[in-house]
């Protein structure tokens, strides 16, 4: 786990509270029904808007990866029989979600085991 020192982000706000906003986002975008689909792409704004912070970037890359998850789970409880295994987990993807974060607010880079391998894969896709 990564901490960072205080800062601002280049979007004017604290880094931290910007890097919590990333998830806040996509559960505002996932809670309207006929966006549900598309809310890993508010954190994607904010990664293309943000410049300067690596917290703030790395946040907005787990929580689309989250996000994406999400959708895919989502998508998977309306299979008969086994969609309340995916239910259960996707509500388990929001518990890790909340976690993320909450170290997103404590300056900490916290690395989801199995999400931080999408964020890496989209990092090096997007780097700048």
């Amino acid at each position: 786990m990564k901490t960072y020192d205080p800062h601002k982000s280049s979007l004017g706000m604290d880094a931290n509270i910007m890097a919590l906003l990333t998830y806040v986002a996509m559960a505002i975008v996932a809670a309207i029904p006929w966006l549900r689909f598309v809310a890993f792409a508010a954190p994607v704004v904010i990664y293309f808007m943000e410049s300067q912070s690596d917290l703030v970037r790395y946040h907005a890359l787990q929580a689309t990866v989250l996000g994406i998850v999400s959708v895919a789970l989502l998508i998977l409880s309306n299979l008969p029989l086994l969609g309340i295994l995916f239910t259960i987990a996707n509500a388990a993807v929001f518990l890790v979600a909340l976690y993320a974060a909450y170290g997103a607010y404590k300056y900490q880079e916290l690395r989801i085991p199995v999400a931080s391998i999408g964020v890496d894969i989209l990092a090096s896709a997007l780097k700048k």
